[in-house]
């Protein structure tokens, strides 16, 4: 990158009184050429537990590359009271602990009154200069994210669980009511109600968070793709949902109702070419309003795309015809007696007609 200013391009000389305004300036010109990559921050070098910072940006590495140090004092030459300085390690590998202490010259005041250690190349310490100490302004983690939380007083997450939460999962390995996990396996994600020892409690609040729309459901979809957490009504047999657990709600909900032997073989209900109907004995009294058996059970069907009239299904009609004589026309009707045999045109045919309403075709999904 190009057509930046240099740091020393804005800082004061050697003539120059090196003002807390100029400082704060600097320093944050420090932070800002390394966020963007122009400027690797200036590597220092822990000597009798003491550094001389320069500028607003520092690594510290351990004296003779030894495997940790402690940094108890910041030589306060360089930079003015009021200067603000972010430190973090240099090397991952070598550990540097910070040293709180009391308000003495050059020693650092850390706000929970304990050492703060740099073992990570994302954790950062902001400190001021105050008189003669340095005092901590804000710590940032990356890795550490339980001590994170611990000193921000936020309860422990689970972020990538492979299981549901259990009764267990409670107040003794750290969580708390407010702490989040989240079941990769089952897409399903649950907050902590109550972190009691042995009896804690996870709310599901995947369902809550898409309506709370229970396993089982089945709506009408426009899409041709299977929205997260729920499967096409398309007949799909043996299911196993003891290897696949997201449909474990769904067995639940409907079992073998429409095929199957059990949980690891589990059959969907087949909507293809079908619309849905409700019982007719819903809550236990039949309506009468479909009179077949079918329609009184769950997964029952019935009708046709098409179908052929039988005898029985015309309405009562008869059949008449004339007989012209002499120039006399008689009609010939049921009853009429002494006469012969006349036939009639025989008409239409036993071809199958449409038996269907009109319709739009669409997909049906269900609830895991």
């Amino acid at each position: 990158m190009t057509g930046l200013p240099t740091r020393d391009d804005i800082n004061y000389t050697a003539s120059e009184q090196a003002g807390p305004f100029m400082a704060a300036i600097l320093a944050f010109f420090d932070v800002f050429l390394q966020m963007i990559g122009v400027q690797v921050a200036a590597e220092l070098t822990i000597a009798a537990g003491s550094v001389t910072p320069t500028r607003g940006s520092h690594t510290i590495d351990t004296e003779l590359d030894a495997a940790a140090d402690d940094l108890t004092h910041l030589d306060q030459a360089n930079l003015p009271d009021g200067s603000r300085l972010t430190i973090r390690v240099q090397d991952a590998a070598r550990v540097v602990t910070v040293k709180d202490a009391a308000v003495g010259v050059g020693e650092i005041l850390m706000v929970d009154s304990a050492d703060f250690v740099l073992d990570a190349l994302d954790k950062w310490l902001l400190i001021e200069r105050r008189g003669a100490a340095w005092v901590e302004i804000a710590r940032s983690y990356g890795v550490d994210l339980a001590g994170a939380r611990g000193n921000l007083g936020l309860p422990k997450q689970n972020l990538a669980a492979a299981v549901a939460p259990g009764v267990n999962d409670d107040v003794t390995p750290g969580y708390a009511v407010g702490s989040k996990w989240v079941d990769t396996t089952a897409d399903k994600v649950y907050f902590c109600a109550d972190a009691t020892d042995g009896a804690a409690v996870w709310i599901n609040v995947t369902d809550a968070a898409s309506g709370g729309v229970p396993a089982g459901s089945i709506m009408p979809y426009a899409g041709a793709t299977e929205p997260s957490g729920w499967v096409f009504a398309d007949g799909t047999t043996g299911i196993n949902s003891a290897v696949d657990t997201t449909f474990a709600d769904l067995f639940a909900a409907i079992g073998t109702t429409y095929g199957g032997t059990g949980a690891a073989d589990f059959d969907l209900p087949d909507l293809r070419g079908r619309i849905p109907l409700g019982l007719d004995n819903l809550g236990g009294i039949s309506a009468n309003r479909m009179t077949a058996a079918a329609a009184d059970s769950l997964a029952g069907t019935g009708g046709t795309e098409t179908h052929v009239l039988t005898t029985a299904e015309m309405p009562s009609h008869s059949h008449g015809s004339f007989l012209s004589s002499s120039g006399s026309t008689l009609q010939l009707g049921p009853g009429t007696n002494n006469y012969g045999q006349t036939a009639t045109t025989t008409v239409g045919s036993d071809t199958a007609h449409a038996n269907d309403q009109p319709w739009i075709a669409i997909s049906y999904i269900i609830k895991k």
